[in-house]
């Protein structure tokens, strides 16, 4: 049985198992996440990211990716034991790529005049917000799905 995880979420797809104890008690845990080849991974076409003192992964990921919780995806790139060693080194050049699984692709952007309001009546609609709507040197973004999975971004010039 697979939990019901979003697709952002690094658990999304992965398995339930349960063990039993001896007395009968079952604990349900997650199977585990095996991590992609770092080779396998598509570059998402930034150039990487150059690590600056006193930076963290969330704070990272929040910057190149839109979503802070999603460090595990720049942890999945550039492999370390331990993620806190990717930003231990400033001058360092992070590897930025997509989701395993997710080929290089055109991002198809929609020009809106308010990036909340058309969030709001998309996700009305059926889309889920996969980054939501924040500022950014180029406007007000947001990455949306459509119901069959299709990437769309919404953007209001500021």
């Amino acid at each position: 049985m697979a939990q019901n995880y979003p697709r952002s979420s690094r658990y999304h797809g992965i398995e339930t198992a349960t063990y039993t104890e001896a007395d009968g008690t079952q604990t349900p845990y997650l199977r585990r996440r095996l991590l992609p080849r770092p080779d396998s991974l598509a570059d998402a076409g930034t150039g990487g990211h150059v690590v600056h003192a006193g930076e963290r992964l969330d704070l990272i990921a929040a910057s190149e990716l839109g979503a802070a919780d999603q460090w595990w995806q720049i942890a999945d790139a550039n492999p370390a034991l331990d993620p806190r060693e990717l930003t231990a080194t400033p001058g360092r050049v992070l590897r930025i790529t997509l989701p395993a699984g997710v080929p290089a692709h055109w991002a198809v952007y929609f020009a809106v005049t308010d990036t909340d309001a058309t969030v709001d009546r998309a996700v009305a609609l059926g889309a889920t917000v996969l980054s939501p709507a924040r500022d950014s040197p180029y406007g007000r973004l947001a990455t949306l799905a459509d119901p069959t999975g299709a990437v769309f971004r919404l953007g209001s010039i500021s």
